[in-house]
Order: structure tokens, then C-alpha cells, then sequence
């Protein structure tokens, strides 16, 4: 297993999971990133900018009051110093998923944490915070597991599990086809459309 540690302003490189050379610069560099919650309209190549995101400690300590339902379908835009990426959520696939991801980034928990596990050509897992009062207070705050709707196939994100309704924050983007994943039950929110 190789281990990289990037420390970031708000996720980062896993867009790198659609391009092998991005892959690399995930183990090797550090990215700082901004990040954008969008909510897409009713027009489809229309997008509407929900907030910048910023991290907020205190609302982070408190998990039970980040459970604001997600829209149906809603990107994530991060820009790195890597350069940008967007993950695209469709709430349908995994819709517990897709709210904990979205109250997530809305309150900027990813902010200034690391990718802790790489591994080239399966995967990057990230999602510990590195406040510890914030980890301690989300470590406990489990959501209830989703049926696979969708495969883990290259780019799509899913939440990591330590067994059955086990989904806190770590969460990782697949660099390949993970399909023998989908029955031990991760199912996917997401996957990288840009970047």
C-alpha cells in the first residue's frame, strides 16, 4: 500500500481518478483548493451557485444540525492548485450518501485534510478531519447504508464502510472498474465529470 499525504484547503485531486497523470501528482504534490456547491436547474446545462464554501468549526462539532436534505442532482466544483475538477451527485444513486457529501462540503469539512490511502489504480480515500474535536464528533455520527444503485466504475465516489451502517466522512474516488466492491455494499453518489 502506498501512502501520500497531500494537505489541502478543501478536497483536491481526486479528480486524478480520470487521468493517470493526475493520479501521480496526487502521491507526489500538495494542492490548495477552493471549492463551489452548485445546484443544478431545471435546464441542464444551467448551474446556480448554492455558497462558496468556508469551513465553519463550531457547526462541524455538531453533525446532528448538518442534515439538510440535498437537491436531486447538484456539483461540486474544486479548484486546485493542480487545476479544477467537479464531482456531479445525483441523490437517487445513494441519497443518505449524497446528503451527508453535500452538508459536508456546505460547511467546509474537507477543508485542510489529507489524503491519507492511495493506491494506484484502485483508489484515494480521504475524509478525516485533522481538528480533533471535529473528527471525535463525526467519528460517532453514522448514516444508515444506501442500496447500490450504480457500479463503482472509474471516477464514481462512494462513501468507505467498516461493515454495515458503519458511513461517518471518509469517502473515495475508484482510479478503475471496482464492480467486485458493489456487492460488499458501497454504494456510489457521484463521480468526477471535469477535471
Amino acid at each position: 500500500m502506498k501512502r501520500s499525504y497531500l494537505l489541502l484547503i478543501f478536497t483536491a485531486v481526486f479528480a486524478s481518478s480520470c487521468d493517470p497523470k493526475t493520479q501521480e501528482a496526487a502521491q507526489t504534490g500538495a494542492a490548495e483548493t477552493q471549492t463551489k456547491v452548485e445546484e443544478q436547474t431545471a435546464q441542464p446545462d444551467a448551474v446556480q451557485s448554492i455558497k462558496e464554501t468556508s469551513m465553519d468549526i463550531e457547526a462541524l462539532k455538531t453533525p446532528a444540525k448538518l442534515n439538510e436534505k440535498a437537491p436531486e442532482n447538484f456539483k461540486v466544483k474544486f479548484t486546485t492548485t493542480k487545476g479544477a475538477f467537479t464531482i456531479d451527485v445525483t441523490r437517487a444513486w445513494s441519497p443518505l450518501g449524497a446528503d451527508r457529501f453535500y452538508n459536508l462540503a456546505k460547511a467546509g469539512f474537507f477543508t485542510d485534510i489529507a489524503f491519507f490511502r492511495v493506491i494506484s489504480g484502485f483508489m484515494v480515500q480521504f475524509g478525516i478531519h485533522g481538528e480533533p474535536s471535529v473528527s471525535a464528533a463525526w467519528r460517532i455520527a453514522t448514516i444508515k447504508d444506501d442500496p447500490v444503485k450504480e457500479s463503482n466504475a472509474k471516477g464514481y465516489i462512494s462513501f468507505a464502510t467498516a461493515g454495515p451502517g458503519t458511513r461517518t466522512t471518509q469517502m473515495f474516488v475508484n482510479f478503475g472498474d471496482n464492480a467486485r466492491l458493489d456487492g460488499m455494499g458501497f454504494s456510489p453518489f457521484g463521480k468526477v465529470s471535469e477535471g
